[in-house]
């Protein structure tokens, strides 16, 4: 890759091969060094140069557009990058070129750290708008059309129509199944090619926020060890390994030789060791200060939305349920699991300060008169020199701020003390029904609706969240306390649908859950010890 004298990697297969079947980095180097040779401890590289990183951005620039630009036309057969593995395979020759930026010098780091929160965010974004079954339909579409290519002539073709459709008959279950067998082949190996590429991007952020220089041999080959597509893959690798001479590796790969061309070789081992590292720390670098708190912030918040988007779309690209959410009332929940003693006490005690705010806002919704029985405790008021225009307007005005009025209040005549009383309405007939009721009715109309009573008491309790809601009437809202029965789900169930997925299931959770997982703890790791210095700094400072 030439860069017009700048940042420059003659080929990129000497940082991986990929394969012609999936794009894949195949294994060409050992990780095992027993030829007693020497390998580095730390890296000694030089920071960029303005040139150099001027022509590196013009590179990754570049690079990233052609990636939006293919990612756009996706679903296009002419595109480049119609898969998922083609995607992936483009995304790691710019993670490669990335992984060779060193974090050393406050130049080199912003551009690296920069460009690698941006790829992590578009590498995972752009996964999740692939399909594993893209690839299995452009394979069986061009196996069609190479069967379709080698047919028969038409003359001979008529001759062997029926014999040809008698055999498609016969061989259409055998298809069917190996079709499947195909899919899930495809599927898995889409999925392992994807958390192999995450789980670089993972190792390469750990280096970067320790300050360290990763060696891109090694962290891709612990990646796919990592995921392996089978039980074998592990064995032939390691049968590779012992038929394939064994060479130097140097992680200090950006130490500028003597060239005028600005090219970089590897430097010279300084120290003996068993095994070749993922990272080296970097001298004279800033180690855990390399990456600044605002960074870590958004690089935090691009791990975790990006591990809840991947496993959501490895859910529904597998045809899994989607994970179960916890919804069950955390007060019922508590009740259900304390234990006697202290717990049950401190539950009691929230248990009355409860009741006592339910106290409190009764208050606020005490009834307070209205119309007529309100009096008017304005001062120098007089009710006999109240003119009739004044009473008219006031009475105008009480109708208007009444929000408990009604339009039929007027046409109904109440008796105070009778014990039954009719309902308002006619049937066609004619007919009045009687109703007895044992309560007086007060100048406020109730509905006796069950329906009214629900959507008028069901505000009110969304409002309070400390008022125990109102059951509704169950013949209004059945399929409303089906439909919410169904989406509640209690620890119990949860154990035992977790228990009722397939195995191939669970362990892709298992791995989608785990994305990540080295940086988030690199993460707490920094914070952590900034706190413990800053903890020491207060206790070292002069009173």
């Amino acid at each position: 890759m030439q860069l017009g004298g700048g940042f420059i990697i003659d080929d990129l297969s000497t940082v991986f091969d990929l394969d012609d079947t999936d794009g894949r980095p195949t294994d060409t180097q050992p990780t095992n060094n027993t030829d007693g040779t020497r390998l580095d401890t730390v890296a000694t590289p030089n920071a960029l140069s303005s040139k150099q990183e001027a022509k590196l951005r013009s590179f990754l620039d570049a690079a990233l557009e052609n990636i939006t630009r293919g990612y756009r036309k996706r679903f296009d057969a002419s595109s480049s990058l119609h898969s998922l593995t083609s995607y992936v395979r483009e995304w790691l020759r710019v993670l490669s070129v990335l992984a060779h930026i060193p974090p050393y010098g406050s130049g080199s780091t912003n551009l690296l750290v920069s460009y690698l929160l941006r790829c992590s965010t578009e590498f995972s974004e752009g996964i999740t708008g692939y399909s594993l079954a893209m690839e299995f339909e452009a394979m069986k579409n061009k196996r069609k059309r190479t069967r379709e290519h080698v047919d028969k002539p038409d003359g001979a073709h008529m001759e062997h129509k029926q014999s040809d459709k008698d055999r498609d008959y016969d061989d259409q279950d055998w298809d069917e199944e190996q079709e499947r067998q195909h899919l899930i082949a495809s599927r898995t190996k889409q999925l392992n090619l994807a958390l192999q590429t995450l789980d670089f991007v993972d190792r390469i952020w750990v280096a970067v926020l320790r300050g360290n220089l990763i060696n891109v041999d090694v962290a891709l080959s612990n990646a796919r060890k990592a995921f392996p597509d089978s039980p074998d893959t592990t064995q032939d690798q390691l049968a590779h390994h012992s038929r394939i001479s064994h060479t130097i590796l140097s992680t200090s790969s950006l130490v500028p030789s003597p060239a005028i061309d600005g090219r970089f070789v590897s430097g010279v081992s300084s120290s003996r060791s068993a095994q070749a590292r993922e990272s080296l720390p970097i001298h004279g670098g800033r180690a855990n200060k390399t990456v600044g708190v605002t960074d870590q912030v958004r690089l935090r918040n691009i791990a975790i939305c990006s591990r809840e988007k991947l496993f959501s779309w490895m859910r529904a690209e597998l045809d899994a349920p989607p994970p179960p959410t916890m919804q069950e009332d955390e007060q019922n929940e508590l009740s259900d699991s304390t234990l006697p003693g202290v717990l049950e006490d401190e539950q009691d005690a929230d248990t009355g300060d409860d009741a006592t705010q339910e106290a409190d806002d009764d208050r606020d919704f005490e009834d307070v008169a209205i119309g007529d029985d309100q009096v008017d405790n304005r001062a120098g008021y007089d009710v006999e020199q109240d003119t009739e225009e004044h009473q008219h307007y006031q009475h105008v005005f009480d109708r208007k701020l009444d929000p408990d009025a009604d339009d039929d209040a007027d046409d109904v005549q109440e008796a105070a003390g009778q014990a039954s009383d009719q309902m308002l309405g006619a049937s066609v007939l004619g007919t009045v029904e009687a109703v007895a009721c044992s309560e007086t009715h007060d100048k406020r109309r109730h509905s006796s609706d069950s329906s009214v009573e629900s959507r008028i008491q069901e505000p009110r309790a969304e409002a309070l969240p400390s008022k125990r809601r109102r059951r509704a009437s169950p013949a209004v809202h059945t399929d409303v306390h089906i439909a919410n029965a169904n989406a509640k789900v209690t620890r119990s169930e949860t154990r035992s649908i977790n228990l009722n997925l397939s195995d191939t299931i669970a362990q892709w959770d298992v791995a989608f859950t785990r994305l990540f997982s080295r940086t988030l703890r690199t993460l707490s790791d920094l914070s952590d010890s900034a706190k413990r210095a800053d903890k020491t700094d207060l206790a070292s400072s002069p009173a």
